[in-house]
């Protein structure tokens, strides 16, 4: 597998870094009476699109900040790190006035994850490094 260059590594964390705030400032928002009602019919929509990006952002951080670490730990840091954001996030959203902790958001938020993981390893390594029969066995 190439490693990206330098540059591109700082602009995976810098991504990633700029996702987490605004993930954090959107949590932070108050709940808004004045925001149509047909808009929350998304909801959980909106929270697995918007963790399924935040996904992919942590797989690209995490794959080149580890290059030596095996396929496996990758994943599972990911995936582990990713969940505890998302977690947190709900956590934040209690303290927050008009906002709850909402189990459903959280899976919600989980799921989204999950399905980054998989287009991650079926389709980006797959396809941009080549390497299916290696992932298969390692992973």
């Amino acid at each position: 597998m190439i490693s990206p260059s330098p540059h591109i590594k700082v602009l995976y964390i810098l991504q990633w870094f700029l996702y987490s705030a605004i993930i954090f400032i959107l949590s932070h928002q108050p709940h808004n009476e004045y925001i149509p009602i047909s808009i929350w019919d998304y909801d959980k929509l909106l929270h697995l699109a918007g963790f399924f990006l935040y996904g992919i952002s942590s797989f690209l951080v995490i794959w080149t900040a580890f290059p030596s670490k095996s396929f496996k730990f990758r994943y599972l840091f990911t995936i582990s790190l990713a969940t505890l954001f998302a977690f947190s996030d709900e956590l934040h959203q209690s303290f927050i006035p008009g906002r709850l902790m909402d189990p459903f958001d959280l899976i919600a938020d989980c799921s989204g994850i999950i399905f980054s993981y998989f287009l991650f390893r079926f389709l980006l390594i797959n396809i941009f490094f080549h390497n299916s029969q290696t992932i298969s066995h390692d992973a």
